[in-house]
């Protein structure tokens, strides 16, 4: 049932609109009232299936997301649905004695034309909300971004968004279609094509649209669009992927997105990744323009690219097969129960993902006692994030929250019991599942402000024989 929905559902939705404008013109229905009894009728399918047969069960709608959205619902869905709906109507209504923007030509050459114009001006505007650098388009992002700070894709965050983006997107779309003189079958047409992909664009269920995807703008498209992931969040058309292919932002991949969202919602709108350092830039700057500064010329690059990048996540076996096949050669050597030293970190940051990397489950061996044994036995709960430029910066794990399995550890370490009676008594009356990290407070300091030297970065006065424990 889930192939069949998958690869025939959107062929179906879109042969619809075809049948109803051919009945309705056979039949002389009304063409505005046609499109409200299809719209309702299309959504309230939708929306079922959505709950029967998610893509994945962690974009769903849950009571959290529907009332943090709620507000955009109200605003841009509710409200700006109506005005929608009231647009075409009235556009439908007003283009009823047009006779085409480009006389003696067919009505579907019309709309060709009509779809490729609209969506040109609909992509610059919308790729340069997301990549512009200007004053301009970096406001245009602080407008846009709200529709995407939702963490997941599913029908109803549609609506979720700024009002007068959605205004200036239907701005853009009916007062050229009646000005221009569209007749109303390309008005009804269009509205319609628009109303079906801005609802199946977000949507939570795996429709497969095919060779289709290279002329429309569907599931598949949109919902790579609305990944944290810089390199998959292109295709910045609407309705149709003609002007991404002609600019080279398509992109078009089988495996869903890892994550949906921007950079960090917490930094909003300051997530993007073309905004400049806010905090303290003039103190990095001054770090940084000094006599005797050793700091590369690009820290400040360096940085904003670890503040933008999506940490990458592997484990140390998968870091260990990377380093074997690595094409350089290491100075320590490589391979499972060896420790990471900082040169095989620095290539795995700087050299190979590029990022920042979330190192996880390492061997038992040279891990500590009160780390959680993961089920394999062999390895354990634990994670190193590396940074390119110095490598490991945090360390952290699961603890060992059973008493039993703690001491078992210890006896197979043949450690003694007597000296850690005060751990040991933590776990002894009960626990629960808890982790800790660790963050070298100097360390970061030295990270965030390129300096070299620890004692340089130390907020108290260290000299020799001072230290009275």
């Amino acid at each position: 049932m889930k192939k069949i929905i998958s690869y025939f559902l959107y062929p179906i939705l879109l042969g619809v609109i075809f049948i109803l404008f051919f009945v309705s013109k056979s039949q002389g229905w009304e063409l505005k009232r046609t499109f409200v009894i299809m719209a309702g009728i299309r959504f309230l399918i939708l929306f079922t299936l959505e709950f029967a047969l998610p893509a994945k069960e962690e974009w769903k709608m849950t009571w959290r997301s529907f009332f943090r959205d709620l507000k955009y619902m109200m605003a841009a869905g509710l409200i700006m649905g109506i005005i929608s709906m009231t647009s075409v109507w009235f556009a439908i209504d007003l283009s009823q004695f047009n006779k085409g923007i480009l006389r003696n030509t067919s009505m579907w050459v019309e709309l060709i034309l009509v779809i490729l114009t609209y969506e040109f001006f609909q992509y610059w505007y919308h790729r340069t909300s997301h990549e512009g650098r200007n004053k301009i388009a970096l406001w245009l992002w602080k407008v846009h971004v709200a529709h995407h700070l939702p963490d997941k894709v599913y029908l109803l965050m549609h609506p979720a968004g700024h009002p007068f983006d959605f205004l200036f997107t239907l701005f853009i779309i009916q007062i050229p279609l009646v000005t221009l003189g569209a007749r109303p079958e390309v008005v009804f047409f269009f509205n319609a094509l628009m109303g079906l992909h801005g609802l199946v664009s977000h949507y939570n269920v795996e429709i497969k649209a095919g060779p289709l995807n290279y002329i429309f703008v569907g599931t598949e498209l949109h919902r790579l669009h609305h990944s944290a992931d810089p390199e998959e969040a292109k295709n910045y058309g609407v309705l149709t992927s003609f002007w991404d292919i002609v600019f080279g932002t398509f992109v078009l991949r089988s495996e869903l997105p890892k994550r949906l969202g921007v950079f960090n919602p917490k930094l909003y709108p300051e997530s993007n990744k073309f905004f400049k350092v806010t905090h303290c830039s003039k103190e990095l700057e001054f770090l940084l323009s000094r006599e005797d500064s050793t700091l590369k010329l690009d820290h400040l690059e360096t940085l904003k690219h670890v503040r933008d990048s999506i940490f990458q996540r592997v484990t140390y076996t998968e870091a260990m097969q990377i380093l074997e096949k690595a094409p350089k050669k290491f100075e320590y050597p490589v391979g499972f129960g060896k420790e990471l030293q900082t040169e095989h970190e620095r290539y795995l940051a700087e050299e190979h993902f590029k990022a920042p990397v979330i190192v996880t489950d390492y061997p038992k061996e040279f891990k500590a006692f009160y780390m959680k044994l993961n089920p394999d036995n062999k390895t354990v709960r634990a994670m190193d994030i590396l940074v390119p430029g110095i490598g490991e910066i945090i360390g952290g794990s699961q603890r060992e929250d059973n008493l039993e399995l703690l001491l078992k550890r210890m006896h197979e370490l043949k450690m003694q019991e007597e000296p850690l009676w005060w751990y040991l008594d933590l776990r002894k009356y009960g626990s629960v599942p808890h982790a800790g990290f660790g963050l070298g407070f100097e360390r970061a300091i030295m990270y965030i402000t390129g300096i070299n030297n620890i004692r340089d970065v130390i907020p108290f006065p260290r000299t020799p024989k001072n230290c009275d424990f």
